[in-house]
């Protein structure tokens, strides 16, 4: 590649990096998946309120989420278009970061060469940002991985860089490593480790390697006590999440009857899987061919371990398989310029896995799949579409029975106390921040046994529901997903279901309710 080609190709790709924005933006005003995102409002807006994740909340989200979420509101209010913003924002500061790094590549690689990585760089910082539109726990994770796992193979790629060189390689080194610490462990852990053990086995200056853990370790403790979190107070929210550990089956709603995950989600992961079985298979014979004196090929190993660990990502992720691919893209490109003899082969059979790849991102994302599958609000089969005017939605395009749940539940609150305590159900999550409602001390974020909250902690769980003593109770009419059952006995003995609503159950204090109610 000639190297006015690579410039403009380069430049091209940050063009096309400024239109995905725009699309992303205008597809976050579509359709809510109230599942999910409920949490994920909630999350933020606790933080921006004061509260302390593991004291005033059971919080298993990693801070790389929620943080970001708080940062978000801080800095563009307290709206669903402020965390859109920040996904994009996001999308675009980790394209620079890559834009950087594979520059760097340049003198060692070619043009071809390093225009190959920095494009499925792009891919896979790409995907999350059309298919999802908002920020992701396990999509940080993701893109902040591939970004570290980039950085690690240009420091192991450059030999005897400039003293300059390595204090900016040092520095990328310790970004990475701070926003893998504070991110999903399962897809952020292992390349932690893996680049730590491989800069070791390569001999990199061992201040350089070292120092950047350590760095890394001092900076993320600063980001955690602006939210009054420690270190070990941040791992010990991660015990017990049985619901986390356990392998989930890769494929949802088709090879595995499983209630309440549609039957679209199991067909998306299979067209996934479909598309990447062709180079993944290549590329682990190749591999197997390859395996001799494979410690003293640290480059290899390095897009090894990225493969594994989005394979890891679609084994123990409930996200659509789709997100859990740039792992995989880099790994492979990584691998396909580390060597000659393999790159033709590997390179053409990793652009058509990834034409047809980024096909389907598209398709997911103007489609609003990951709101249709999480959201009751969200997919076919809800009714009419209006547009909604809302102070936290801003102007929304949604099922117009999304508007009228909101319509219930404002009228329900404005019927009581300016000071009322309130508890909304599974799905409703995101109604504190929209109301600007101080959410309740003491309970999960959302209500899955094993993921939200250990199991042995359920009692606690219970105990805090009862001495917060609501005086308004809304779920999703006919909706308990999840929650556990002893709560729902204290709902039925202590608190009566008032009238005047159909899209959702209000409950108050049966004390304090006429008897003709009661």
């Amino acid at each position: 590649m000639r190297t006015v080609t690579f410039h403009v190709s380069r430049a091209g790709l940050l063009l096309f990096g400024v239109l995905c924005i725009l699309l992303s933006l205008k597809l976050s005003t579509y359709r809510f998946g109230a599942s999910d995102f409920s949490e994920m409002i909630d999350s933020g807006w606790r933080i921006v309120s004061g509260q302390v994740p593991g004291r005033d909340f059971v919080c298993t989200f990693p801070p790389s989420f929620y943080l970001f979420i708080a940062t978000m509101y801080r800095h563009f209010g307290v709206t669903w278009h402020s965390l859109a913003l920040g996904e994009a924002l996001f999308f675009a500061v980790l394209c620079l970061l890559g834009w950087r790094l594979t520059g760097l590549l340049r003198s060692v690689l070619g043009t071809t060469d390093t225009f190959f990585v920095f494009l499925f760089y792009f891919v896979g910082q790409m995907i999350p940002l059309i298919s999802i539109n908002m920020p992701w726990h396990a999509s940080i994770a993701q893109s902040i991985a591939c970004y570290a796992i980039l950085t690690t193979f240009v420091l192991l790629k450059r030999e005897n860089p400039s003293t300059l060189l390595r204090v900016e390689l040092f520095l990328h080194l310790t970004l990475g490593l701070i926003g893998l610490i504070l991110s999903k462990p399962n897809t952020a852990y292992p390349p932690i480790l893996l680049c730590l053990v491989l800069l070791a086995m390569a001999r990199t200056p061992k201040w350089l390697v070292w120092g950047s853990l350590a760095a890394s370790l001092v900076a993320a403790s600063v980001v955690l006590s602006t939210a009054h979190i420690s270190l070990l107070g941040m791992l010990d929210g991660y015990r017990g999440l049985s619901g986390r550990l356990v392998p989930h089956p890769l494929v949802y709603g088709i090879l595995l009857n499983r209630p309440g995950v549609p039957a679209i989600i199991g067909l998306a992961n299979l067209c996934v899987y479909a598309m990447i079985a062709p180079v993944l298979t290549l590329f682990g014979l190749t591999y197997w061919r390859e395996r001799h004196d494979l410690l003293k090929r640290p480059l290899d190993l390095l897009a090894l371990g990225a493969c594994a660990t989005g394979i890891l990502g679609m084994a123990t992720n409930f996200d659509l398989k789709l997100t859990d691919t740039p792992l995989v893209l880099l790994g492979i490109a990584l691998f396909s310029v580390t060597g000659a003899s393999r790159a033709l082969l590997i390179r053409r059979r990793l652009i058509w896995t990834t034409l047809p790849l980024v096909y389907f991102c598209f398709l997911t994302g103007t489609t609003r799949q990951r709101g249709q599958t999480i959201g009751l609000w969200a997919n076919e089969d809800c009714g009419a579409r209006i547009t909604l005017h809302d102070p936290f939605f801003g102007t929304f395009h949604n099922c117009a029975v999304f508007g009228s749940v909101m319509q219930e539940a404002d009228r329900t609150l404005a019927s009581g106390p300016a000071d009322q305590r309130v508890f909304f159900g599974p799905d409703l999550e995101f109604m504190y921040a929209r109301n600007r409602i101080v959410s309740p001390l003491h309970l999960p974020l959302w209500w899955h046994p094993g993921t939200s909250y250990p199991l042995g902690h359920l009692a606690e769980i219970n105990r805090a529901w009862d001495e917060d003593r609501f005086d308004t109770v809304i779920f999703v009419h006919d909706l308990r997903a999840n929650t556990p059952q002893a709560i729902q006995d204290e709902l039925r003995d202590k608190y009566v279901q008032v009238p005047g609503t159909e899209l959702i159950d209000v409950y108050k204090p049966r004390a304090l309710q006429p008897a003709a109610i009661q």
